[in-house]
């Protein structure tokens, strides 16, 4: 599993530029806004993961961040991390991926991630020899699902008692996009 993650963050496509962002693997310095967004507990509850709580933990995670397909969303004109896209897995094989995605709270509302998403999908559908993408969020994310519908994804069910968040269960949507969704591309 560990080549074929390391095989997706060198194609071609990366970076992969927008008009406002530029897509790329993660790097040891951006330790810092990692700890920013890794660490609100508003946005990983609605990720539905448990923030971290301290640097030393901050360190741990962005090892296998950088060893994995966690990539960075970096605004080209301030050069700042804003968020990050996950690659969480890859299926060679069936042509599969799962996504999940964070922005840091006072990002919201821009439509940069709707920017990062659409250019990701464009990108792993293209280069990635992917035939389907799915992303799980959180039964009370509401904006993620929204975010998700936007771009072309669909609901396809319910997971029930899926993730574990503060020692509750909670149910979590699936939704997923065919490169056939994406006009045959």
């Amino acid at each position: 599993m560990k080549e074929r993650r390391q095989k997706m963050l060198k194609w071609s496509c990366f970076p992969i530029e927008t008009e406002r962002l530029e897509i790329r693997g993660l790097r040891r310095e951006d330790i810092y806004d990692v700890y920013e967004i890794f660490s609100c507990e508003e946005t990983m509850n609605a990720c539905g993961i448990e923030a971290i709580g301290s640097q030393e933990e901050a360190c741990a995670l962005m090892e296998q961040l950088i060893c994995g397909n966690e990539l960075a969303i970096v605004h080209k004109e301030t050069t700042t991390l804003i968020g990050t896209i996950g690659i969480m897995s890859y299926d060679e094989t069936h042509e599969r991926a799962e996504i999940s995605f964070e922005l840091q709270k006072e990002f919201r509302r821009f439509g940069y991630m709707t920017e990062a998403l659409e250019a990701l999908v464009q990108a792993l559908f293209v280069f990635g020899s992917i035939h389907r993408i799915e992303a799980f969020t959180s039964k009370a994310n509401k904006t993620s699902m929204k975010l998700l519908n936007k771009i072309g994804f669909t609901r396809e069910g319910l997971l029930r008692k899926r993730n574990l968040l503060n020692n509750v269960f909670e149910d979590c949507y699936v939704y997923a996009i065919l490169k056939n969704d994406q006009g045959g591309i």
